[in-house]
Formats: structure tokens, C-alpha cells, sequence
């Protein structure tokens, strides 16, 4: 708009033969390449709500009524309330899936140790035996035993203790990959809040510098309506107050886009906002649980052994 209406000034200046052709020229120039930019950004508004509807599983077009029309940028808050890092951490996927891969792998070596004691059983059997086919059914036709069984692999007690450390290093590597992966989910956090937080003040100095170049701007018509300065000078304002206006958009951008990691690195989640694209509630239910097997034990991820309290190996 200021370049629009720097544009009619020199117009009318250069009908009046104030000033030459030049100014004119440059004005125009100055608001077409401006203008220029205006068609990439829709492209790119156009092009982020496409990619919105494909990750919602929606028709292209669809957010169109919802996000078609400007708005200024969401104002994320100043300051963000995250607890204790800690404990936001565990609600992180890949850091409850390091636990609990380690949780099932101290089962494992609890498992492999079961193998040092003996195992008692009782087994038995019962049959129908009888000379004639019909007399199957009468109760003297019916026999069966029972007996007890010890097996102990007391020969084996070499292989049975190697078993025992190869889990144990398993066990210790898998606790290694959790401590890993906890490490580097709190450092996902701390860079989020940080870039956060200066992208914030950030923004508070280039709103200072905008306002400045705004005004510079102003005074700079105006003495140029007077004849004061020449046009040269009004033209340069104008580059460094596009570039400045530009900044400070992206840079408003930038602190939404940071408070969206800053919640994602803490594990937080998000609520569907278009209630009629929700799944069928039978899409919904749990799935059926798996056989048990000796495998898939997994003891509670709070008897988890914290890292700094591991035995060193054997």
C-alpha cells in the first residue's frame, strides 16, 4: 500500500513536470516486483492445505472454507509451562519403546536363570479300551495313569550360564539404547524451548526495526513531496521496509512453528478439529491381544532399573 500510494505521488508530480520520467519508472518497477511475490506465497498457502488434507485423509480443497480465508498468525503465549521435563519425556513413543524393550529384556534373563532349577511335572493320560465297539461306552472300558516328572539339565549348567550372559548383554544394550534415546529427547526438547524463546525476542527487535523503517519511510515521502531529497532516497526505505516487514513475518511464523516442537519434543498431543472425518467408532477398538508367549513378558516399566543403578556385568 505505501508503494501504491508512493506510485500515485510521483504520477502526479511527474504531471505536473516536477519530476522526469525516471521516478516514475522506478516507482513502478519497485511495486510490480513486490507485487511478484504475492502469487508464490498463495501457491505455497495453497500447496501446505493440500498437504494438511492429505495427512487428514481428505479430498484436496477440503480446509479451503477453513483456511482459506487470512488471518493473522496464531500468538503463541510468551512463556510455556512444561513441568518437569522428565516426566513429559515418557509420554514420548520412542522413549516408552526403549523401556520397555529393556524391561522385556531383563525378563528374558530372569527366564534364561530358570533353567538352573530342576522342573516338576505331573503328567497323565486317559483312554477307552474294549473288545467290542459298542461296549466303548461302558465305564469299564476306561483307563488312564498318572505319574510324576523331574527334568534338571544338571549336565548343562556351562551352556545354561553362558545363555544367561549373552542375555545379560543384551540386556545392558538395551539399557545403553534407552539412555541414548532419553538423552536425545531431552536435547530435542531443550533446542525446541530454546529457539522458542529467542525466536521470541527476535521478533520483539525486528518489530522495533519495522517501526523504524516505517517511520524513515514516512519522513522520506514527505520531504520528497517538498523536494527536499530525491527519489533514490524514498526508494531505498522502501526495499529495506519490504525486507523488514518480510522478516518480521517470517520470523512471527517461526515462533508457532517452534512452540509446535516445543510441544511434540514433551510428547504432547493434539485434537482432531473436523469431527466428521473421525473414523467409524468399530475402526476404533482395540485390537485382539496376541498369544502369550515366553517372549512378549514384560514386567511393569516402573520396576525398569534406572541407568546410573545397573550392576557392571559379569
Amino acid at each position: 500500500e505505501i508503494q501504491q500510494d508512493s506510485l500515485k505521488i510521483i504520477q502526479n508530480r511527474f504531471e505536473q513536470g516536477v519530476v522526469g520520467e525516471l521516478d516514475v519508472r522506478q516507482a513502478g518497477a519497485q511495486l510490480a516486483i513486490t507485487e511478484s511475490l504475492i502469487p508464490r506465497l498463495e501457491q505455497t498457502h495453497r500447496q501446505v492445505q493440500n498437504s494438511l488434507c492429505l495427512l487428514l485423509g481428505m479430498p484436496p480443497g477440503s480446509l479451503q472454507a477453513e483456511l482459506g480465508e487470512p488471518r493473522p498468525i496464531p500468538t503463541p503465549p510468551a512463556e510455556v509451562v512444561v513441568g518437569i521435563p522428565a516426566e513429559l519425556l515418557r509420554r514420548r513413543p520412542d522413549v516408552r519403546r526403549a523401556e520397555h524393550q529393556a524391561a522385556a529384556q531383563s525378563a528374558r534373563i530372569g527366564m534364561a536363570e530358570a533353567d538352573f532349577y530342576p522342573t516338576l511335572a505331573i503328567t497323565g493320560n486317559i483312554a477307552l479300551q474294549a473288545e467290542q465297539f459298542g461296549d466303548l461306552l461302558d465305564w469299564r472300558s476306561i483307563g488312564g495313569s498318572v505319574g510324576p516328572g523331574l527334568q534338571w539339565n544338571i549336565l548343562n549348567y556351562g551352556r545354561i550360564q553362558n545363555r544367561v550372559r549373552v542375555e545379560d548383554a543384551r540386556f545392558q544394550q538395551a539399557v545403553v539404547a534407552y539412555q541414548n534415546t532419553v538423552l536425545a529427547a531431552n536435547k530435542e526438547a531443550e533446542d525446541a524451548i530454546v529457539a522458542f524463546l529467542r525466536e521470541q525476542q527476535r521478533v520483539k527487535s525486528l518489530e522495533q526495526a519495522a517501526r523504524e523503517v516505517t517511520r524513515a519511510l514516512e519522513i522520506g515521502l514527505r520531504l520528497y513531496e517538498q523536494g527536499v531529497v530525491d527519489y533514490q532516497r524514498v526508494l531505498d526505505s522502501q526495499r529495506v521496509a519490504v525486507l523488514q516487514q518480510d522478516a518480521l513475518a517470517q520470523s512471527r511464523g517461526q515462533v508457532a512453528t517452534n512452540l509446535v516442537a516445543v510441544y511434540k519434543a514433551i510428547g504432547g498431543g493434539w485434537t482432531m478439529r473436523c469431527p466428521e472425518y473421525l473414523p467409524a467408532p468399530e475402526a476404533l477398538a482395540p485390537a485382539a491381544e496376541p498369544p502369550a508367549s515366553p517372549d512378549a513378558v514384560v514386567p511393569p516399566a516402573g520396576n525398569l532399573i534406572p541407568p546410573g543403578a545397573l550392576p557392571p556385568p559379569p
